[in-house]
């Protein structure tokens, strides 16, 4: 697992090395995350394409960006039980990031295949502020809806 501070670092560039497909999956809740990783596994299995989880840690401004509130290394922890449920080979990329709708995007390569898992709800916890905000990035995103609780 790498952990990132997405303001100051700057996104990879896309390698001319790797013409692999990519599939990007974001993390918003465990459980939606759980269900797009599925999606994503078959997926990546069928079209013999990479998987990288992208996680946006949001740290607070009083906060310094690379000392947030929540360390990382229980970030990770978690992250590593909900990865191993998968079954695939999947990057991981913790992103210590500000607003996560503004640093996602950026973190993403043009016209890339994105996987967003949510729960049918609305409010806070939709994210389709999230699901906007990638594809005005001219990014494909599959969004994979689970049940209506968390």
């Amino acid at each position: 697992m790498e952990t990132l501070r997405a303001v100051e670092s700057t996104p990879p560039r896309p390698s001319v090395e790797s013409p692999r497909l990519r599939l990007h999956l974001v993390y918003t809740t465990p459980a939606a995350t759980r269900m797009a990783l599925r999606v994503a596994g078959q997926m990546a299995n069928n079209l013999d394409a990479a998987l990288e989880l992208l996680v946006p840690h949001v740290v607070p401004f009083p906060l310094p960006l690379d000392h947030p509130s929540i360390p990382t290394s229980f970030t990770e922890g978690a992250l590593s039980s909900l990865v191993a449920d998968c079954g695939a080979a999947i990057d991981v990329k913790v992103l210590l990031c500000r607003d996560r709708e503004e640093t996602l995007p950026q973190w993403i390569p043009a016209h890339a295949i994105v996987v967003i898992g949510r729960q049918r709800k609305w409010g806070p916890g939709c994210f389709s502020g999230l699901i906007r905000a990638v594809r005005q990035n001219h990014h494909q995103v599959i969004v994979v809806d689970g049940g209506t609780k968390d």
